[in-house]
């Protein structure tokens, strides 16, 4: 297995596949490991080697995290109807599994296939609490569907219904917090992610919580956003440009607002930020 973690740090096609092979001869490879092999492959130029193995590929994994796996491999190299025949087959084998499901209705929702999500979501349903983070994906995906569908009432109405459910898994909040956005709903939107005090989030939270705090106004949790992303992204340009901004927004700091403005400058002269 570390054998295997460290080629694929190294995205080495060869020792993936020597330590597949031994993993395969202890009984011991999972769906994972082959997805990882299939990926480099494909990153690699191999595009054909790629799904030649991911076709040929038929185990049912045990695990719900490698089933989830297995599905988004196939669907990446463009095999999406065998994950979608995986899925439909053996969803419900996994229970309440949250994860499962999110492949589930992600590829549906990639395909635009909204009656097969009805059903897939009713049957979520049966297996749901009204406050697990399996409830909450089955409304996050109905209200991508309500939303491109232009179903107005039932936006407000799973909108109303998904922003009160607590404990959530950071991602599962996160996919909440974007769909209640899309929705029209940030203020609800930032409701979700300031549930949460995990120490650190990673980058992509924070941008979300920018995103919404933004769309409500709310001047606070924008530089609690942007304070967090350049700390997690101190050389980042962009971000510092933001900082500026919003320091000559809120006219708090206009020092620090200017000395950041210089620095972008100074980096960066012919980036979009320092030319504006």
């Amino acid at each position: 297995r570390l054998l295997h973690q460290a080629a694929a740090a190294r995205a080495d096609v060869q020792g993936l596949d020597s330590a597949l092979q031994q993993l395969e001869a202890r009984q011991a490879a999972t769906a994972v490991h082959h997805v990882a092999l299939w990926d480099t492959l494909a990153d690699q130029g191999r595009p054909d080697d790629a799904v030649s193995r991911a076709s040929a590929y038929d185990r049912i994994p045990t695990a719900p995290h490698d089933a989830a796996v297995l599905a988004h491999g196939w669907n990446r190299l463009g095999l999406r109807s065998r994950a979608l025949d995986f899925l439909r087959e053996q969803a419900t084998a996994y229970g309440p599994a949250a994860e499962v499901w999110r492949a589930y209705y992600d590829l549906l929702i990639e395909a635009g296939i909204w009656s097969e999500l009805e059903t897939a979501s009713a049957k979520a349903r049966l297996l749901a609490t009204r406050q697990d983070a399996l409830h909450a994906e089955t409304l996050i995906a109905r209200l991508h569907m309500a939303v491109t569908l232009r179903r107005l009432s039932e936006t407000r109405e799973i909108a109303a219904d998904l922003q009160p459910i607590e404990n959530l898994p950071p991602l599962t909040a996160l996919r909440a917090a974007a769909a209640l956005r899309r929705a029209g709903a940030p203020t609800q939107a930032l409701a979700v992610l300031q549930r949460h005090h995990e120490d650190p989030l990673p980058a992509a939270w924070w941008a979300e919580f920018f995103a919404c705090a933004h769309a409500s106004a709310d001047i606070p949790a924008m530089k609690r956003a942007i304070e967090a992303l350049v700390r997690l992204e101190p050389d980042s340009v962009r971000l510092q440009s933001n900082q500026a901004a919003l320091l000559l927004l809120t006219g708090e700091n206009p020092a620090e607002a200017a000395r950041l403005t210089l620095a972008v400058h100074t980096r960066a002269p012919r980036s979009p930020e320092a030319r504006l």
